[in-house]
């Protein structure tokens, strides 16, 4: 639109003959700074001010019409423009400038007061969505076709005020999915959803957005908007839906929908049918029951509860005779400098000193050297005299040495004592990994420490870390910010010039975001450093050519940033064609993720990540394996590259050249390369088969095999690949993918694909030396065998001598779902435990042909290691503070009996039951007996597991139960209220009979803490907190019913939740409320009369006054301060 005099109001500006002016937030003073716009007159006279916001550079663009989302100020022929701190151009510009300016001021202002109005009007709505719809995701039918999609329906409910009609206001609903909505009618100009008056599209990825088209009828105050739609594939997981969904509008802010915020997905509805919690009518699992888990749980025998995990090849040791190694008055002897950092890591461990070998005392020592006669690499004897009091630890190489450490510490784990006697071992596999992404969804240094700790508890060796992915880059690469800068972060930015737009549920926002972060070198070298001292090897993984959107956008916006001033630079590290019109779409919904393996820039690429992580572990753990991914490269992409005009015909052989020179750069670098095993995959007609090893210009070549789901016909990869000659990585999902769920229950995180669930039992059953044996359960729940797999699908034997070539397992966690580190931690743990087991020590039981017995055989050996992760190794991750899975326990009730029978998934775990729908708990020891008072008027029971700390429970479960009683039932209203002064200030009692649901006049009412006294009858308290010191213990004591527990006062406290921690303390005396003065007469009991409540005494009276129906009523309210061991587990609790 530029009229005559452009080309000199351009060269007023010092812009030559350029129209673009480009304000960086850099040359800013401050990110909050503004422009200030003056339009004049002819006469040199100021004819308004306008401010606009310097970050979104919505300066004149927009006031004349154009849009440009790049923060770039187009000037077409326009007034002058000056940034505080900064003047741009000159003060006053030409006269020739005046008269073009004179021709638009008009309508510079009219568009500019409209303007500002509306992004007013647009923010307010905004806002008022984001707080007043009441938004509610349910599923509605999974059967619909079988499969293949599923019925969902959104409402969204408005409680403020109206929502227009039409679509004038441009609001947009933005959302994260996990499945492709509307499938069928999406592309490329979304879909109408029908009846709504609203348009859905998929932006890219996971994310969507809804907006309204003219169709819409607005949502007055009040009332609601039902919207349905279909999505592929089946959803029967809560987790499967993203949190954090948000409103946008033109020129506003975006907010996230407060009843979609944080992680709980309490927005979701429930899985109440078998339409909803079923994937297809022939879906064979069902929700556990508590029923189902005792079955599941049914444990015979204690053996295993001092077990060494992993399982010894051998050990003979003397319980009876042990020695106490915990204390100052034992020492680390180290016979090697080469082992000085082991022999540390022992003594901090042990809270005692490393000394020497000619500074041994003569006993009460642990000594650590290297035996030169042991062969096998990480191979070790430990020797525990109990005689001479000392303890030998030898290996042939430092790493053995330091799994011998481990064992001495797994022997002392339970009271400090190791017995006497040898353990000799070495381990099965020489990998033993764990794989991470960090890609989806960041984890801290601390995170990944943690877990690098428990993996060296175990004797794991290798640690697989996903760097990047379609969601992001966590690694600081020096010369390239962008990386960084851009593709490390999520926010709502669609010029992708701050950041990557959310997906997965991250919030629009810089804030608190999962979806954040990235290592800094220094970072990077903290984690070597952790991990090598572990004799852990860090393998990194940077995965391409797929799964690379964050990168190919980071170098995308490295191109705009010097396409203007150096298209060299610009160009130098580009990852993607610009005229690439190719569409394809990828298993997570992404049209832009695939690096093109013909651009040279493609290659430089890479040589500068590869020289860069090469660099990074040179001084601490040098880098002997890149592994670049490869896998899930989309059908489609590159086809209509004008870069790959002339080369192969298909994306398949297009990706074989790209693995071939990624390979020639990693192995010039003398590295060994790793992938995924459709990274290193090729197609021959209808065959998938490995890429030959002499297109690979390296010494070695590790796949990692993860798709052998039987039923697709995939699990033989494994073995065509190692008889081909490569290293072979066992990974496979149905056992080992620590992304799906432990139980098939929608309340359970994680995916379903590969397997409905994978419980800590499934990954100790694996079978790595035979991997046709693990054929047992199709993905439906359906047995499956072996014989009919094969005969089905092509079952290709390892050859002989092709052992060698399965080098290792390895358990993988991605993130998708897992948003922090507690859920991360859940995912992972116990799992791993069992993982570490199968890589380091092959069963018995592993190598017997007959089916049905050896699943007895490996029946028995799991009851086993389940006892030892009960009675010893979860007590061991909760003093590192690991937030493993608990699982609801399983139980049994027995109508005759009235008996009570229950079962954790671990022997040992505390198990807790509640009769009044968890106001109160009590502790399960042994087959219960209810009495009848306890069952009068109950029809469920509620039962939870708790870690062996008592600081973490499972989700709770119903059990139903039936019982009978006698008597009239107590009126409800009547209320005791009694008060006692206590040096710290005033507290009252209440006591609430048969509040019937908790609310604000029952269970809400105890404010801070409450105690159970019947199943009847509440007894809370209540102070005023001027007068009494909250952190105080307050110990309540009610007789008849014998119940002592211990509550601390605060403001968090939560009487349903913390209550009775299982600390129990005797009475001196008590005090009678009306009398005021201690008793021990008959009509009260004292120190030796407590006993087990008589239930159902209150249903004998008859009548309605509590003082008629318990006579001898006295409470007892003794406030002091808590002791130290007290306040350390008040805070764990709060």
């Amino acid at each position: 639109m530029a009229t005559n005099g452009s080309g000199s109001f351009c060269a007023a500006f010092g812009c030559s003959n350029r129209k673009n002016i480009i304000v960086s937030r850099g040359s800013l003073p401050d990110e909050e700074e503004s422009c200030r716009v003056s339009v004049t007159r002819h006469r040199n006279r100021p004819r308004s001010f306008v401010l606009v916001d310097s970050k979104k550079c919505l300066t004149f663009d927009r006031l004349f019409g154009s849009s440009d989302d790049r923060k770039k100020c187009t000037f077409l022929e326009r007034p002058t423009v000056s940034c505080v701190g900064q003047q741009i151009g000159p003060k006053r510009p030409p006269r020739e400038v005046y008269r073009s300016i004179n021709m638009w001021k008009e309508v510079v202002f009219v568009v500019f007061c409209q303007l500002v109005g509306r992004t007013i009007a647009n923010q307010e709505l905004v806002d008022n969505m984001a707080r007043y719809i009441a938004l509610n995701y349910s599923i509605v039918d999974n059967f619909v076709n079988t499969w293949l999609t599923f019925d969902a329906e959104l409402t969204l409910t408005n409680t403020g005020p109206d929502i227009p009609a039409g679509n004038n206001t441009a609001w947009s609903l933005y959302f994260s999915h996990s499945s492709l909505i509307e499938p069928d009618r999406i592309y490329p100009d979304g879909a109408e959803l029908t009846g709504t008056g609203l348009k859905v599209y998929n932006v890219n990825g996971y994310l969507y957005r809804i907006v309204p088209i003219a169709s819409f009828r607005g949502i007055p105050r009040n009332k609601g908007l039902k919207i349905p739609f279909q999505a592929n594939g089946a959803n029967v997981a809560r987790t499967d839906v993203m949190p954090n969904w948000y409103m946008v509008a033109p020129n506003a802010q975006p907010r996230t929908i407060d009843s979609t915020s944080g992680n709980d997905l309490n927005f979701v509805g429930a899985y109440d049918t078998k339409r909803k919690y079923k994937r297809t009518v022939g879906d064979l699992y069902n929700p556990y029951t508590a029923i189902d888990r005792f079955t599941l749980f049914a444990y015979h025998g204690k053996s295993g509860a001092k077990r060494i995990i992993p399982t010894p090849v051998s050990e003979n040791l003397d319980s009876i005779k042990t020695m106490k190694i915990t204390g100052a008055d034992w020492v680390v002897v180290v016979g090697n400098e080469l082992l000085t950092s082991d022999g540390q890591h022992l003594a901090d461990k042990l809270k005692t000193i490393a000394i020497k070998a000619n500074e041994a005392p003569p006993n009460r020592y642990i000594e650590l050297d290297l035996d030169p006669s042991l062969r096998t690499p990480e191979s070790y004897t430990m020797v525990s005299d109990y005689d001479k009091q000392t303890i030998t630890v030898k290996g042939s190489d430092s790493a053995g040495v330091f799994y011998g450490i481990q064992t001495v510490l797994s022997l002392a784990s339970l009271d400090g004592t190791v017995p006497n006697g040898q353990v000799t071992d070495h381990p099965r596999f020489e990998y033993r990994g764990m794989h991470i992404d960090v890609a989806r969804n960041f984890r801290t240094v601390e995170d990944i420490k943690k877990l690098l700790e428990v993996m060296a508890m175990y004797k794991m060796n290798k640690f697989h870390i996903h760097l990047c992915d379609d969601e992001g880059w966590r690694l600081e690469v020096p010369g390239l910010p962008e990386l960084t800068e851009i593709a490390s972060r999520r926010c709502h930015d669609e010029t992708g010039l701050e950041c990557l737009m959310p997906q997965l549920g991250s919030p629009p926002g810089l804030g608190n975001n999962p979806g954040i972060g990235y290592y800094t070198v220094d970072d990077y070298k903290e984690i070597l450093r952790y991990a090598n001292n572990r004799h852990i090897e860090v393998i990194p993984e940077f995965d391409m050519p797929g799964h690379s959107h964050a990168a190919i956008n980071a170098m995308l916006a490295r191109y705009n940033k010097y396409e203007k001033t150096d298209m060299t630079t610009a160009k130098e590290y580009l990852l993607s064609d610009p005229e690439d019109t190719s569409v394809y779409h990828t298993q997570q919904n992404f049209n832009d993720d695939a690096i093109n393996p013909c651009l040279d820039s493609s290659y430089k690429f890479v040589e500068r990540i590869v020289s860069h992580i090469k660099d990074v572990h040179s001084t601490i753990q040098p880098l002997k394996i890149y592994h670049f991914g490869g896998d899930e490269v989309a059908e489609g992409a590159w086809m209509k590259s004008p870069a790959c005009r002339g080369r192969a015909n298909t994306t398949s052989l297009l990706k074989e050249e790209f693995v071939s020179k990624v390979a020639e750069i990693v192995g010039k670098a003398g590295l060994e390369l790793a992938g995924w095993e459709d990274g290193f995959s090729k197609h021959d007609g209808d065959n998938v088969l490995p890429m030959d090893l002499n297109q690979l210009q390296v010494t070695k070549a590790y796949g990692y095999f993860w798709n052998n789901v039987w039923e697709w016909g995939n699990g033989e990869r494994a073995y065509v690949s190692a008889n081909a000659g490569y290293k072979v990585i066992l990974s496979h999902a149905t056992n080992m993918y620590f992304d799906h769920p432990y139980e098939p229950d929608p309340e359970d995180r994680g995916y379903y694909w590969a397997t409905r669930a994978i419980d800590t039992k499934r990954t100790f059953g694996y079978i790595p030396d035979t991997i046709y044996d693990n054929i047992d359960i199709g993905t439906m729940g359906n047995k499956i065998t072996k014989s009919e797999i094969c005969s089905m699908f092509k079952c290709t034997e390892l050859q002989s001598g092709k052992e060698q070539n399965i080098i290792g397992i390895q358990g993988q966690i991605w993130t998708e779902v897992t948003r922090t580190q507690e859920n991360f931690e859940y995912m992972i743990f116990p799992r791993m435990l069992a993982l570490a087991e199968r890589a380091w020590h092959k069963a018995s039981w592993e190598s017997i042909s007959d089916v049905t017995k050896r699943n007895k055989e490996r029946d028995a050996d799991w009851q086993a290691f389940a006892n030892g992760l009960g009675s010893k190794e979860l007590a061991r991750l909760d003093e590192l503070g690991i937030t493993y899975a608990i699982r609801p326990p399983g139980a049994s009730f027995h109508k005759a009996s009235s008996r009570l029978e229950a079962v954790a998934e671990f022997p040992g775990l505390p198990i807790w039951y509640s009769l009044d729908d968890g106001v109160t708990w009590s502790e399960y020891k042994s087959k219960v007996t209810l009495s009848n008072g306890e069952l009068c008027g109950n029809s469920e029971l509620v039962m939870i597991a708790k870690s062996p700390d008592y600081r973490r429970q499972s989700r709770s479960v119903t059990l139903q139960i039936s019982g009978s009683c006698t008597g009239s039932g107590i009126a409800s209203g009547n209320v005791l209220q009694m008060s006692h002064s206590v040096t710290q200030g005033v507290i009252k009692l209440f006591c609430m009979l048969n509040q019937p649901e908790p609310g604000e006049g029952g269970r809400m009412l105890l404010k801070h803490a409450g105690v159970q006294c019947s199943p009847f009858c509440v007894i809370g308290l209540e102070f005023h907190r001027k007068e009494f010191f909250p952190g105080n213990a307050i110990e309540i004591v009610t007789p008849r019913w014998g119940q002592v527990n211990k509550i601390w006062v605060s403001e968090r406290i939560d009487p349903v939740y913390y209550r009775s921690e299982g600390l129990d303390f005797l009475v001196d005396d008590l005090i009678d409320a009306s009398k005021g003065s201690g008793t021990s007469g008959s009509d009260y009991l004292n120190d030796t009369q407590w006993r087990a409540p008589p239930r159902g005494v209150a249903r004998t009276n008859g009548s309605d006054n509590l003082r008629d129906i318990f006579p001898d009523l006295s409470v007892l309210v003794r406030a002091y301060p808590p002791t130290k061991q007290e306040l350390n587990l008040q805070n764990e609790l709060l």
